[in-house]
């Protein structure tokens, strides 16, 4: 039967996803209204200085400062200028 071994291969895609897992994953959080990030641990990384500001993927997240909106890398610096 061919159902057996796509089970494995969907099961071992889970698996090595999983593992790899994101040790540079930041958490968005919100102070006196401005979004800002801290780590796994609740270390601030990012002050809160954003009006908003989205989720990282692939390193940048979109930023909204003084009415404009840019992406900022996991240090906080913007990357894609405000606009």
């Amino acid at each position: 039967m061919q159902v057996v071994p796509a089970i494995f291969l969907l099961l071992s895609l889970f698996v090595f996803s999983s593992a790899k897992g994101d040790d540079n994953k930041l958490f968005r959080i919100i102070d006196k209204d401005k979004t800002g990030y801290i780590d796994s641990t609740g270390k601030e990384i990012i002050k809160p200085l954003f009006i908003v500001s989205g989720d990282f993927s692939e390193g940048l997240a979109f930023a909204r400062i003084n009415g404009t909106y840019g992406y900022i890398d996991k240090t906080g610096q913007f990357v894609i200028s405000p606009e």
